[in-house]
């Protein structure tokens, strides 16, 4: 269903728009999530080991590179877990 919901949108575009597009949310929501959790943890200890762990990721490029939209589950989580 999530991906229905995150797809149907892209359908309008042609495939290389499409996907230029998705490479943008991916890149958006990468540094939003950076950014959050740098303001929000500015003085936590660990807070440069987390980062460079995220984003220092090798699984991003694979994300990129076959367009997929687990990022966004990861962005969706973070954001729970700090509610919570």
């Amino acid at each position: 269903m999530f991906t229905l919901l995150v797809g149907t949108p892209l359908q309008f575009f042609p495939s290389w728009m499409a996907f230029n597009i998705w490479l943008g949310v991916h890149i958006l929501s990468t540094l939003f999530l950076v950014f959050f959790l740098w303001k929000k943890f500015e003085n936590h200890k660990y807070l440069y080991f987390a980062l460079s762990l995220y984003l220092l990721n090798s699984y991003h490029y694979y994300e990129i590179k076959h367009a997929q939209y687990h990022f966004l589950l990861l962005l969706f989580t973070v954001m729970f877990l700090y509610e919570t």
